[in-house]
């Protein structure tokens, strides 16, 4: 059930160069969605501050590479550390950066509809990956990552299922068969609640689905903080959600029927004082607390790039902007925003979201990057002398495209650029195109230099980690 994503909750291996032994599959549930919770937080810290290290190894390594027999190394390669830890890392490195909340820190979950290892109906995690032969659903009560609510909201619909189960089944990946398929959870801070219980209308009459989805709203109702239930399992519901989805995976299209059942169709959260508008399919972190921690870096590190003895003005190009999270939370810092998505829902989330904080010097384009980079550059006076633009990327896992890279190469006027990763690995891949010396490409004009980056832990107790990292460059004045 995708949301416009620009991250997918799943793990990634820090460092491709090494080889590592193929893993047992996981014992349970809590090894399979938490493969660090074994582990103190600290030394999740150590561990995957030594991974992301790894990775800036291989990017030097690889730019290093890229200048063999065509002139001088960049000058970055003169910064060496007597460290152990650093040898071969050629920039200013700033550590790992701790998550605020380690338990209970997803806002959004996902939760499949099947059996557990007893053959009963089960609403939760799978014990691994279905194209492993791994079936078994087991319950996430005592995964970390997930809430309390969100835990109780899976009892809830455990409980549904349950007592329906005579007459209407968990789906069956391999008989394709069955109604329940999934439940999506959202939730903010405050602990309200959107609910998407996603159901395959493929053998069910579309009267008798009606009459199950009343009941289920009678029965969630009977569980919501906002008619006055008092059960220990009660929680507070915003929105609860009907899904019909019949293709073969749980990952249901983005134009997948979505009904409000009751309540509302959306939840607020706030970030660093900004209030951002939630949706079921709208993409946001899901760890409200770290992305706190993530953006702060970036406006400290955006402001500190900045030539703050020159008056010009002050323009942040904002790319894969998504739903205008970095770009809004940045606005007050400088005296324009300009974003650029590709994803047209993504573009209207941003513009209400700007709306919705008053924030008038920030405007959202919609159109791929390496097709609007320029002519919003030209468009909005980006290449004049009067402007210091820099440029923030905030890539999906795949990494920016090469002409999207290209477009920032031949970028008259963008001298910094800050890289927001989630894929440490497509980090190294851009990174090294980035930083590589030009090449016959007309027009690219002098290649970046990385000088400093930090591992943000946004996903504790998994393998998962964001870097931000920075890039610089030279250009000749016109």
């Amino acid at each position: 059930m995708p949301e416009q994503p620009k991250r997918k909750f799943n793990h990634h291996h820090a460092n491709k160069s090494h080889k590592k032994k193929k893993k047992d599959a996981p014992s349970n549930v809590i090894e399979a969605v938490t493969p660090l919770a074994h582990l103190d937080y600290e030394e999740q810290l150590k561990k995957k501050e030594l991974e992301t290290l790894d990775c800036m190894r291989n990017m030097f390594a690889g730019i290093k590479n890229a200048f063999s027999d065509r002139g001088a190394l960049p000058s970055c390669f003169s910064k060496v550390f007597e460290d152990d830890k650093l040898k071969g890392v050629h920039l200013d490195w700033h550590g790992i950066l701790a998550s605020p909340k380690t338990e209970g820190y997803r806002n959004n979950c996902e939760f499949t509809c099947g059996y557990n290892s007893e053959k009963k109906p089960s609403v939760g995690f799978r014990q691994g990956l279905y194209s492993q032969g791994i079936i078994n659903v087991e319950s996430p009560q005592e995964v970390r990552i997930v809430s309390e609510s969100a835990k109780k909201a899976v009892q809830i619909l455990q409980l549904f299922i349950e007592a329906h189960h005579d007459t209407h089944k968990c789906y069956d990946q391999t008989t394709h068969t069955g109604l329940w398929r999934l439940m999506k959870v959202r939730e903010n801070e405050k602990g309200e609640m959107l609910i998407v219980v996603q159901v395959d209308p493929t053998h069910i009459s579309e009267k008798d689905l009606q009459s199950i989805a009343e009941e289920l709203v009678a029965h969630f109702k009977s569980f919501d903080k906002n008619f006055n239930s008092t059960d220990d399992l009660a929680i507070d519901i915003k929105g609860l959600f009907l899904q019909k989805h019949s293709g073969v995976s749980n990952a249901a299209p983005t134009d997948a029927p979505l009904q409000l059942l009751y309540g509302e169709d959306s939840i607020i959260e706030e970030v660093l004082g900004l209030k951002f508008r939630i949706s079921p399919m709208s993409f946001f972190q899901v760890n409200t607390k770290g992305v706190e921690v993530l953006y702060s870096k970036v406006r400290e590190w955006t402001l500190e790039s900045m030539n703050s003895e020159k008056k010009k003005e002050r323009v942040l190009l904002d790319v894969c902007s998504g739903t205008g999270t970095i770009g809004s939370t940045m606005s007050s810092s400088v005296d324009r925003v300009i974003g650029i998505e590709m994803v047209e829902s993504s573009v209207n989330d941003a513009r209400n979201n700007a709306k919705l904080n008053n924030i008038e010097n920030i405007v959202f384009i919609c159109g791929k990057a390496e097709d609007t980079i320029a002519t919003n550059m030209k468009e909005h006076r980006l290449n004049s002398p009067e402007v210091e633009c820099i440029a923030v990327v905030d890539p999906p896992r795949s990494g920016l495209h090469k002409k999207v890279l290209e477009a920032l190469l031949k970028s008259p006027t963008i001298e910094k650029l800050i890289y927001v990763s989630c894929n440490p690995n497509t980090l190294v891949e851009n990174a090294v195109r980035l930083c590589s010396p030009s090449s016959n490409f007309s027009g690219r004009l002098p290649p970046f230099v990385p000088v400093k980056a930090v591992a943000v832990d946004m996903f504790p107790h998994t393998e998962h980690c964001e870097m931000i990292c920075v890039f610089e460059r030279k250009l000749e004045k016109q």
